[in-house]
């Protein structure tokens, strides 16, 4: 009998939400969480919108510039998807 199933196509690595440093990682985690206002802020290097006032840049910039969005100093290659 012939095997008709479609081959699994490999999972996409998901990008995380925020880009943060593991130095606000630990940070976010020593204080229980990440706690944010919720009203919409401005990025400081391109002027659009960032999910939260609380965060320097938007996400686009972050991933752009692989910098943390908190901190904005520089992401490690192994930050910059979250692993």
């Amino acid at each position: 009998m012939p095997n008709f199933e479609q081959p699994q196509s490999p999972t996409p690595e998901r990008e995380p939400k925020i880009f943060f440093c593991q130095d606000c990682k630990n940070e976010i985690k020593k204080a229980g969480g990440f706690f944010s206002i919720q009203v919409i802020g401005t990025c400081e290097k391109c002027g659009g919108m960032t999910s939260t006032k609380s965060l320097k840049i938007c996400r686009k910039c972050a991933k752009e510039m692989h910098i943390c969005q908190n901190c904005v100093k520089p992401l490690e290659q192994s930050e910059e998807y979250g692993h």
